[in-house]
């Protein structure tokens, strides 16, 4: 068994795996019998290009048995998503895969390590209950039908500089900066920032292939005050994507925050739940943001 950082050779291997791995996810949560969207080649390659360290695999000879990935954010991590081979489950290969991640983490300085799993799967708790995670909370997945909407905006959005969008998440938390994964969301061509004075959203084009969704993934303001200008923001972002095709757009954000009420005013929907895993603490200065720790 040989435990190494992902190439880029390796990525048609590691697609395979998510495919298979989702799939049997799939199937365990629903009963559906159906082949799980593949990941697209330039996620992993934005990847490798951001955090190449981050991106670990397992492999057996020349079968990948496990794949997980990590991206450092300022002093805070987060590690996601984790994949092993169904057959290869219960076989100590999660243990090995998450060890190396957070190894990688605290190598470069990340005092803070967070990450999302399925609050239906006990298994899967627990798993991370033994290696040393405590449940933060729940995650709401909440997801809105998109429609035409004569909204007039009136300041154009524009995308923040790398030192403002380490700014901003400062702002949220103290030495939170996101800036790499605003990069990396771009870099794969699928990922668009945008911002007004002291607020910063990250969107995603059809995340999961095919799907006809949308994905509001990071909204980050410098303070509470700002909440309106997000929600014009939000808005603003909801006819860009579906100018671009979209015909839903979904978010996963803490049961905390202050965005969770607005968004279900405006017609967002809760479809399911996660749970929030942590080593550390992650000290907010307001509750005026959307973070994900999901892969």
């Amino acid at each position: 068994m040989e435990v190494r950082p992902l190439r880029s050779e390796d990525i048609p291997r590691s697609q395979v795996l998510m495919v298979k791995t989702w799939t049997e996810q799939l199937k365990l949560s629903t009963g559906l019998d159906i082949e799980y969207p593949v990941r697209r080649s330039n996620w992993y390659a934005s990847r490798l290009e951001v955090e190449p360290e981050g991106c670990i695999c397992i492999f057996d000879g020349d079968e990948m048995l496990a794949a997980g990935f990590a991206l450092k954010c300022g002093t805070s991590g987060w590690i996601g998503p984790i994949e092993v081979l169904p057959e290869g489950q219960g076989q100590g290969l999660g243990k090995v895969l998450l060890n190396a991640l957070e190894d990688h983490l605290r190598g470069r300085g990340c005092q803070f390590i967070g990450l999302e799993t399925i609050k239906d799967s006990p298994k899967n708790v627990a798993f991370y209950e033994k290696a040393g995670y405590r449940n933060d909370g729940e995650t709401l997945y909440l997801e809105k039908v998109l429609m035409k909407d004569r909204f007039i905006f009136g300041s154009r959005p524009y995308a923040h500089k790398e030192k403002e969008i380490g700014r901003l998440g400062n702002a949220v938390s103290p030495g939170y900066d996101p800036s790499s994964e605003f990069f990396m969301a771009v870099k794969s061509g699928q990922g668009r920032s945008v911002g007004l004075k002291g607020v910063a959203a990250l969107l995603l084009q059809d995340p999961i292939l095919g799907s006809g969704k949308s994905y509001l993934r990071s909204i980050l303001c410098d303070s509470e005050e700002r909440m309106e200008s997000a929600m014009k923001l939000i808005r603003w972002s909801e006819n860009e994507m579906m100018k671009g095709g979209a015909s839903s757009i979904f978010t996963l954000l803490r049961s905390d925050s202050l965005f969770l009420p607005r968004l279900l005013r405006v017609g967002y929907l809760p479809k399911g739940v996660d749970l929030r895993m942590v080593k550390g603490d992650f000290p907010q200065n307001h509750r005026a943001s959307i973070i994900s720790w999901s892969g």
